[in-house]
């Protein structure tokens, strides 16, 4: 069973969820910001730290003019998280900023990524500061 916003589903048991959230604000002063959760397999034997190395080394590779501005990693409702803010360019849409959040659960990573094309302003920054405060859904373990 996996629950989605609107309700729950029931999938087969070895089907993993790979599904996409995009958020959006109404307010004019923050358009083109963009709030995107995806879920991805944790590999195995990995901690957060080793896994956010990898990505970035990923993004180094596949983005052009890729910038690393800032990387924290700390904790999130006693869970381990990496925070980076991250600049780089493409030829569509020109100069792209992010702030991404990867969350470590159980066995999977969260990526919370919010994107503005151009430098993100200090309004933008705020609104991604407070959607950052993810508060976790702890799973229920079968009682023995």
């Amino acid at each position: 069973m996996q629950n989605i916003g609107e309700g729950t589903i029931q999938i087969p048991s070895d089907w993993q969820n790979t599904s996409i959230n995009i958020f959006a604000p109404a307010r004019t002063e923050l358009q083109g910001v963009s709030l995107t959760v995806t879920r991805e397999k944790m590999p195995f034997g990995m901690d957060i730290a080793a896994y956010a190395k990898a990505q970035l080394d990923l993004m180094q590779q596949q983005l052009p003019h890729f910038v690393l501005l800032n990387q924290d990693i700390r904790q999130v409702d006693g869970l381990p998280v990496c925070l980076m803010e991250l600049q780089w360019e493409s030829p569509q849409a020109g100069q792209t900023h992010q702030m991404l959040m990867l969350l470590h659960l159980d066995a999977l990573v969260l990526h919370c990524c919010a994107s503005h094309i151009g430098v993100m302003s200090q309004c933008a920054k705020k609104w991604w500061m407070c959607s950052a405060r993810f508060g976790v859904r702890r799973r229920r373990r079968p009682v023995s």
